[in-house]
């Protein structure tokens, strides 16, 4: 079975990245793949998934017809929903995490013989040993790439310790080893600091991993105004969200959702929001997912001022289901719709103010001149 090799990216900063998780929890720590599952029975399990959970119900026939998880996944022509390898799902589960375990780079397929590192987490064990964006791994503890991409990736951040053996190639020079060892790698998703003398807070989310509300919450106490960046961040946890908008809004809906088989919601502010303070939040056309979400509550209901541009256009919510042999199933379960009943699939949020360049210049500007 080809599988879609472009998803593996190794404790990453979303995977693929339009991705809005709902009803689990990161965090956990990998657990060594067990054995790839037969191919009948893992098409079984996979079929199962989506006749119980998928969005919308599904033709039992065309379910039964197809024979592999390749056709079940393709015939629902959603590119939310996939089949995650063992070492896919592993890294999904880091990047939901503030910490994960492992040598701290992204990787990518680039061929069928290479991995290519498209980025190193600052101060991990993998920026340590010297590696860079760039760099490509010919083997991983003395498997070679070719062939076992699935069997590198788990390796790059299998649970245990130990020097991991790496043999790199940068750019046309010679091949060497490198030697790394595994450890606990911090992604903080959360980085604020203060423009114009001290007068605005910036607080920048990259993603919502676990634990952003709560760092989000400690950023903003105390702030005169604040500011939002939304920019480049592809979603992450629902939960974290929510619980983002939680420390802005009072009271007011946030979303509502709806699936085949997820009763209808209707979330809201849960009162518990930080003293009011002037807010302006900033968007591009990389905010997407949870991001969106963000954005449209505080934007519909009021509370901010949307600055930037239009946003990626992602209103579903994603579940992810283990499946036997390691590997998990990760698919679209419910549609949300913004405060006011939109839904942003193809359409994304339009800010208040459109603005192409300097955006946190401007952001900052904004900000300083709104009423409290």
């Amino acid at each position: 079975m080809r599988l879609r090799r472009s998803l593996a990216v190794v404790a990453a900063v979303v995977l693929a990245f339009a991705l809005g998780y709902a009803t689990r929890r990161g965090g956990e720590r990998p657990e060594p793949a067990p054995a790839t599952a037969p191919q009948p029975v893992l098409a079984d399990a996979v079929r199962q998934v989506l006749a119980d959970r998928y969005v919308r119900p599904l033709d039992p026939g065309a379910l039964a017809s197809a024979r592999t998880v390749e056709q079940l996944i393709a015939q629902l022509g959603d590119p939310f929903t996939s089949y995650l390898t063992s070492a896919e799902y592993a890294a999904l589960r880091a990047d939901t995490a503030p910490r994960f375990y492992g040598i701290g780079v992204r990787v990518r397929p680039q061929g069928k013989a290479l991995l290519r590192i498209v980025g190193v987490v600052p101060r991990s064990p993998a920026s340590r040993a010297g590696l860079h964006k760039g760099d490509l791994l010919v083997a991983v503890d003395g498997l070679k790439v070719r062939g076992h991409i699935d069997t590198a990736l788990a390796a790059l951040q299998a649970p245990h310790r130990g020097p991991l053996r790496l043999v790199m190639r940068r750019k046309a020079g010679k091949s060497h080893v490198v030697s790394v060892r595994r450890g606990i790698v911090r992604q903080p998703a959360v980085f604020v600091h203060n423009e114009a003398n001290g007068a605005v807070r910036v607080i920048r989310i990259t993603r919502f991993s676990l634990g952003v509300a709560q760092d989000v919450r400690h950023a903003a106490r105390g702030a005169r105004v604040v500011v939002l960046d939304l920019r480049g961040n592809p979603g992450g946890l629902i939960s974290e969200a929510e619980g983002t908008v939680d420390v802005f809004l009072d009271r007011g809906r946030i979303f509502s959702y709806s699936g085949a088989h997820t009763l209808a919601h209707v979330v809201k502010a849960k009162h518990s929001a930080l003293p009011r303070m002037p807010l302006v939040v900033v968007v591009d056309r990389a905010t997407a997912s949870a991001a969106e979400l963000v954005a449209a509550a505080l934007g519909e209901n009021k509370r901010a001022k949307i600055v930037g541009t239009r946003t990626f256009g992602k209103s579903s919510i994603q579940a992810v289901v283990p499946v036997p042999g390691g590997g998990a199933v990760k698919l679209t379960v419910a549609e949300y719709l913004t405060p006011n009943g939109r839904s942003l699939h193809g359409r994304g949020v339009h800010p208040d103010v459109t603005v192409k360049t300097r955006l946190l210049f401007r952001a900052v500007v904004l900000a300083r001149h709104l009423p409290l």
